[in-house]
């Protein structure tokens, strides 16, 4: 139908029916309204060009686009140079799977397609947590130095790790993390011992546990998940064990030492006063030194009798 005068008296008669669906809209290109525009070029996009046809799994994400509620924020999103790739990828495929969309790169757009075939059943559903630590451990492997130890680390990757994530529903994020940190110490254990021992899994004693512990950060605590499978598994002796870190067991200084350090930032001016305040706060006052890194001078009130910190808004 067309619509009333332009300018209320001009005399022109102006079309807003879309060619395109026939709805009365406001027409957006060629005579077309945004929802057609945005459906023609996602058919575009997601047809391939070897056949001149469009999967039937990515008819789901065309029809998805024309139904948004606001098809102008899906022509913002489409006319991205990434999500046009991404389709344009996915329209090579006869037949979509988990496989081909784990070969996109990673991001929302290859997430929201996922969701999408998920949703409408055209793809299973899978605890991506869990995929995305099959993928992450297969790049992790590669850094070990060792084939034995190889060997000995994708028995501990799958009976250790991946069977327990295999039996939560759904995998969460700490046992993701967890899972991934105790791969990277046990690589690191593992090439250690190779570098620096010419030792392997199986010929690993106490002593080398603690050096291992004793040289280097409170992270290679978590060995303690590698050498409890190790155990069970009976590569190794069952008496072994890791000494996990414990607060408060860091070394102390003397008194002597103590008063030194006092009598240098209260009494000597050889410090910023800025530093001699925090200094005391975190010496003399037990204060947490992020909370004394988060302190703002402005908030630090100076009285003739007292100095006085907040760390209130």
């Amino acid at each position: 139908m067309t619509g009333p005068p332009a300018g209320g008296c001009s005399g022109v008669w102006i079309n807003v029916d879309c060619v395109g669906c026939g709805a009365e809209a406001e027409l957006y290109s060629a005579g077309l309204c945004q929802r057609c525009v945005l459906k023609h070029t996602a058919q575009r996009l997601l047809t391939n060009h070897e056949t001149g046809l469009i999967a039937p799994q990515l008819r789901v994400i065309v029809d998805a686009l024309t139904s948004m509620q606001r098809p102008n924020s899906g022509l913002v999103w489409i006319r991205q140079s990434h999500v046009q790739a991404v389709l344009r990828e996915l329209a090579r495929h006869p037949t979509l799977t988990h496989d081909v969309l784990d070969q996109l790169p990673a991001g929302r757009t290859t997430n929201y397609m996922r969701s999408l075939l998920v949703e409408h059943d055209l793809l299973p559903s899978r605890d991506e947590r869990l995929a995305r630590f099959q993928t992450w451990v297969i790049a992790a492997q590669q850094r070990i130095t060792t084939k034995e130890h190889r060997k000995v680390l994708a028995r501990f990757i799958r009976w250790g790790l991946e069977k327990r994530l295999r039996s939560m529903s759904p995998v969460t994020d700490s046992a993701f993390l967890g899972a991934k940190q105790a791969v990277t110490v046990a690589i690191e254990f593992c090439n250690w011992l190779a570098a620096e021992h010419d030792t392997t899994v199986e010929q690993v004693a106490q002593a080398h546990i603690d050096l291992w512990q004793s040289t280097g950060p409170t992270t290679r605590e978590h060995i303690l998940r590698f050498i409890r499978w190790a155990i069970k598994a009976k590569l190794i002796a069952s008496d072994l064990e890791v000494t996990p870190h414990r607060r408060g067991t860091a070394p102390r200084m003397s008194t002597a030492q103590q008063n030194a350090v006092i009598e240098q930032v209260v009494h000597q001016q050889t410090l910023h006063p800025r530093d001699r305040f925090a200094a005391i706060l975190m010496i003399i006052f037990a204060q947490r030194a992020e909370d004394v890194a988060a302190l703002n001078w402005s908030r630090v009130k100076i009285t003739a009798d007292h100095q006085r910190g907040s760390n209130r808004d």
